[in-house]
C-alpha cells in the first residue's frame, strides 16, 4: 500500500526573486501539502539576493543553467520562467533562435535538464510573454511542445491576463503546463476584477517618485505616434504591464499627485496634446515599490523583505516577474486535478 506523503519537491529554474514558487507554495497550503524547494537557478545577483530574502532556508543555488547539471537531482514540480526578450514585441523578435545575445533560446537547455534528472517530474511549469506563442513562433514552439511529448509530457497552454485574475494590471502571458501522466484539467476561469489600481495606491508618497522629466515631455513635443498615459488616482481601474524600467518610459504607469478630471486615464498624445494644455503642468509621479509589488501580487510583508534593493534594481525585478495570484490559481486547478485522477501523485 502506497503512503500519502503529502510533500512536494521543487525546482526553479530563471527563478528570479521566485515568485512562480510563492504562488504555488499559496495553492499547496490550500491542499495542506508541503512544498520544499531543491535547488533554485538564476543567474541575476540581485534577484539572487531577493530570492534569498524571500525563500531563507533554500540553500542549493546554481548561477547559471547553461553550465548547470541536474545530475543526481529529482523534483516533483519544475519551475521554469525563462527570459522573454526574444519573444516580446519590444525585444529583438528572435524567437528560440540560438543566436549570440538572445536570452530566450536558454529555453532549450530546460531539455537537457530535465533528462538529468534521478526521474522525470510530475508537472513542469513555464511561462512567457504572449509572443511565445505568436504566428512568427509558431514552427518553433511546435518543436518545443513536440520535445516535451517524445518525454512522456502531455502539454497544455493558455494566454491568461492578470486583471481577469484579481491583479489590477493589464499584463498578458503564456502559461503552459507540462504533465506526466494524462491529467484532464481547466484553466481557472476568469473573475470579475473586485481591487482596482486606485485601491492599491498609496495616499502619502515620498517626493523621490515625483517625475518633473515626464512632466518636461508632455509639456513639449511628445513626438511622433508617441503617447503618455496618466492615471487619476481617485478613478484609476487598471496599470498597464509592468516592465523593468519603472520610470522615464513613455509606456509605464504615471499618477497624478491629485486628480485633474474624473477621467480614469488622461492619454497625452501628439494629436490631443494641444487641447490637454490646462492638464500639463499638474504633477504626476511614477509607482512606488509598495505598489508594484501590489500589483505582482505580493504581500507586503515580502515587498519590505526586498528593501535592501535600489528601487532600480526592484522595479527591474517586478517587471521581470511573474504574478503570483495567476500562478496559484492556476496550480490549484492543477493539484486538485491530480489528486482526483492519479493514484500515485504524492506517494512515496
Amino acid at each position: 500500500m502506497k503512503i500519502k506523503k503529502k510533500r512536494l519537491e521543487i525546482i526553479e529554474m530563471c527563478a528570479g526573486v521566485g515568485e512562480t514558487s510563492l504562488g504555488l507554495e499559496n495553492a499547496c497550503e490550500r491542499f495542506g501539502i508541503d512544498m520544499v524547494i531543491n535547488l533554485f537557478c538564476e543567474i541575476d545577483k540581485f534577484a539572487t539576493q531577493g530570492y534569498r530574502a524571500l525563500h531563507p532556508d533554500v540553500i542549493d543555488w546554481v548561477e547559471d543553467m547553461t553550465k548547470a547539471s541536474f545530475k543526481g537531482r529529482r523534483c516533483d514540480v519544475l519551475l521554469a520562467t525563462t527570459p522573454c526578450q526574444g519573444f516580446s514585441e519590444l525585444g529583438k523578435k528572435e524567437g528560440f533562435k540560438p543566436v549570440e545575445g538572445n536570452d530566450s533560446a536558454i529555453i532549450w537547455h530546460t531539455f537537457r535538464l530535465l533528462d538529468e534528472l534521478e526521474e522525470k517530474p510530475k508537472i513542469i511549469f513555464f511561462e512567457n510573454v504572449r509572443g511565445m506563442v505568436s504566428k512568427r513562433n509558431q514552427k518553433d514552439f511546435k518543436t518545443f511542445q513536440m520535445e516535451l511529448m517524445k518525454r512522456g509530457y502531455k502539454v497544455q497552454y493558455k494566454v491568461l491576463d492578470a486583471q481577469d485574475y484579481g491583479v489590477p494590471q493589464h499584463r498578458e502571458r503564456v502559461y503552459i503546463i507540462a504533465t506526466l501522466d494524462a491529467i484532464e484539467f481547466e484553466f481557472p476561469q476568469k473573475e470579475v476584477l473586485k481591487v482596482f489600481l486606485k485601491d492599491i495606491l498609496e495616499k502619502n508618497v515620498d517626493s523621490k517618485y515625483a517625475m518633473p522629466n515626464m512632466e518636461r515631455q508632455i509639456n513639449g513635443d511628445i513626438g511622433r505616434n508617441r503617447s503618455v498615459r496618466v492615471h487619476n488616482p481617485s478613478y484609476a481601474k487598471v496599470a498597464y504591464t509592468l516592465t523593468t524600467k519603472s520610470r522615464g518610459q513613455s509606456s509605464n504607469n504615471y499618477v497624478y499627485m491629485e486628480d485633474v478630471s474624473k477621467d480614469n486615464v488622461v492619454r497625452f498624445t501628439p494629436k490631443n496634446s494641444t487641447s490637454l494644455n490646462m492638464l500639463k503642468k499638474k504633477p504626476i509621479r511614477s509607482l512606488t515599490r509598495m505598489e508594484l509589488g501590489r500589483l505582482m501580487g505580493m504581500k507586503e510583508d515580502d515587498i519590505h523583505k526586498l528593501d535592501f534593493i535600489s528601487d532600480t534594481q526592484f522595479s527591474k525585478q517586478m517587471g521581470n516577474g511573474i504574478v503570483i495570484p495567476v500562478v496559484e490559481k492556476i496550480f490549484v486547478e492543477v493539484l486538485k486535478a491530480y489528486m482526483e485522477q492519479s493514484e500515485d501523485f504524492l506517494t512515496k
